[in-house]
Formats: structure tokens, sequence, C-alpha cells
């Protein structure tokens, strides 16, 4: 598994450099929480190999845009309207926003929709009450993709932004909303 791992981790890397951002972190706490539980150190370590394997499968298309950010005009991503300041979205927006073609403007007057919609909701309810009546083996699992789905909403909010303002590479997502 740690092979295909590094595989997909590289493929993500390799053709979307913000997939390749906001990926890695969830794969290493993946990894990371896997090896707590069962309490292993091989998972560990076949874990962290296969990050780096897929940082080595992306590099060479990751490692020069990285090197040579300074002989670009990248830093107009972090400026005036693109800027990721202007694009959180409110935690109103998450739950009722109405559907539009528009763009994303500062404030919560955007015209276009962050809304997790109804069907998401209901699953997200209904998982909630299936983790309650699984053994034990599933419910780490849901938990844990539980716990991803609020990082990931509670992160495209004002709430994260000392986060935001402090993890530089992340404002190159310039819309938070992408997380």
């Amino acid at each position: 598994h740690a092979g295909v791992a590094a595989l997909g981790l590289g493929l993500v890397g390799a053709c979307h450099h913000p997939a390749l951002l906001v990926f890695a972190p969830v794969f290493l706490a993946c990894v990371v929480g896997l090896a707590w539980r069962d309490r292993d150190a091989r998972l560990l370590t076949l874990g962290g190999l296969a990050f780096c394997l897929g940082l080595l499968l992306a590099a060479p298309f990751w490692l020069p845009a990285l090197v040579e950010m300074k002989f670009t005009q990248v830093g107009r991503l972090l400026e005036g309207a693109l800027e990721y300041r202007n694009h959180f979205v409110y935690l109103h927006q998450l739950i009722w926003s109405p559907w539009g073609y528009g763009l994303s403007l500062p404030g919560a007057d955007d015209g276009m929709s962050f809304r997790l919609g109804l069907i998401h909701l209901a699953a997200a309810i209904a998982g909630c009450a299936w983790i309650r009546r699984a053994g034990a083996e599933h419910a780490d699992l849901w938990r844990g993709l539980a716990l991803l789905v609020v990082v990931s909403a509670l992160m495209t909010t004002p709430l994260a932004r000392p986060l935001w303002d402090h993890i530089g590479l992340l404002q190159f997502l310039q819309f938070p909303w992408r997380i």
C-alpha cells in the first residue's frame, strides 16, 4: 500500500501544485494516526518513505517552481483582488449561500456558493449515527474522516487566518475555499 500511496502523492504533485500542498499534510496525518493507533513503528517508517518517494516523484515539477519563484511574478498572487485574505468563507456560507456563477469577492457577498449542501449534511449526520453503531475497527477511520472534513471546512474560514498568515506557501493557494 505504501508504494501505491507514494505513486498517488507523486501524481498529485506532478499534476497540481496546490493539490499537493493540501494533500501532503493529510497523507502525513493519516500515516501518523494509523501508526499511533496500531502502535506500529514499521507503518510509520513505510508511510514516511512513501511520502518521501511521492515528493521525489513530483520533484521535477514542484522543485523548479519553488526555486525559481523569485524570478517570476508569482508575488502578484498575494496582492489586490487575488489576495487570500479577500476570499475566506464565513461559517453561515457553509450552511447556506445562494447558487450563482459569479466571483469570490471580499466579505460575504460572493457571487458563488460555498455551501456544503443538504445531501452532504445529511450524509454527515448519517455517518455520525453509523459511527456510534460501528465496531471499533471502523469507528477510528470514520472519526478521522469526520475530523478531516471539519478541519478542512474551518481552514476556509477567517478562524484559520492566523495559520494562513504564518504559512507562506499556503498563501499561494489564493483562495481558502480551494481546501
